[in-house]
Formats: structure tokens, sequence, C-alpha cells
């Protein structure tokens, strides 16, 4: 068996990548519903589909405390007092993007309270000679669009002309 919480792109990958291998799965996620940027059908008939593969959801909890028994079992307590025992748990809640020991401040820019980097619509940051892409710079945090955004970065950095359709990003 297998907890994983949070109900995020990287947590329900898991969940049916698991559940694919006959692996019961439990998710746990605070918010009401997982996936919650993406359409609410699309996100239904995905939970419906994950369900119907033995796939457990524990919405609307938020896990207190993580502990192991003397088994090897690991617990999740949960805020509401339920208690969910695994063999192994997961914790995909969010990306934290790495920037802590870039010594932003000596090129003059700042990351957020998670690490990230605002930038424009050409990947460019406060300091327009300076371009970010990828985890730095947030959502959607995707491989895919990370290497698209360094594309694009790097042609804007060096003025070749370039077409993109973020639209289509995954």
């Amino acid at each position: 068996m297998l907890t994983i919480v949070g109900g995020g792109v990287i947590g329900i990958e898991y969940a049916c990548i698991a559940a694919a291998l006959d692996v019961s799965v439990t998710v746990i996620e605070r918010r009401p519903r997982i996936l919650d940027f993406v359409d609410q059908q699309i996100a239904e008939a995905l939970s419906y589909h994950m369900r119907s593969q033995g796939v457990i959801f524990r919405l609307g909890e938020e896990v207190e405390e993580v502990t192991k028994s003397s088994e090897g079992k690991v617990g999740a307590k949960l805020k509401s007092g339920k208690q969910i025992w695994s063999d192994a748990l997961l914790y995909a809640v969010g990306k934290q993007a790495n920037t802590d020991f870039l010594n932003l401040a000596a090129c003059g820019l700042a990351a957020d309270a998670r690490g990230r980097i605002q930038v424009n619509t050409n990947f460019q940051t406060s300091q327009p000679h300076i371009y970010a892409a990828g985890d730095v710079i947030g959502f959607p945090s995707l491989s895919s669009v990370a290497m698209e955004q360094g594309r694009v970065a790097v042609c804007r950095a060096f003025g070749i002309p370039v077409v993109s359709v973020p639209e289509l990003f995954p």
C-alpha cells in the first residue's frame, strides 16, 4: 500500500502509475478536489477512472504528522484525527525552486517566498539581460515546458525570431 500526500500533477501521476501496477493507493489532498487548475469535468473523469482502479481519495484532509511503526509501516496522521497506515508514503506537495544559493541580490534580483523569480513573457527578469525559465519561475514546472521556455529565452536573448504557442503547453 502507498499513501501519496498531494493531489497535484506529480502526486496524481505517481498514483496512476502505482495503481496500474496493482498497488493500493490512497491520495490525501487538502483541497476539495485534485488538480484544481484543470477543468472540473476532466478532473472528475480522471478521479472516476482512478477510483475504478482502486485509488482512494481523502479530499479536504491535511497531514499533521508522519510516523513510522516498529514494523516499518508509515502512518499519516490527519488533522481530522484519522490515521492512514501504508508501506510507503510519497510527499508530493508543491515545488520549491532551488535559488537559495544563487546570490540573486548580487545581480539585483530577488525571489519570492517559494524561491521563484518573476519574469515577463520573454522570460526576462527585472534585469533585462538576465533570463530565467523552468522551475525557478513557477507554474507549470514541467520539464517539457521548461525546455520550451529555455528555447524561447535563448532566442529572445540573441534576437533570433522564435514562434512559441504557450496555449498548447501541457
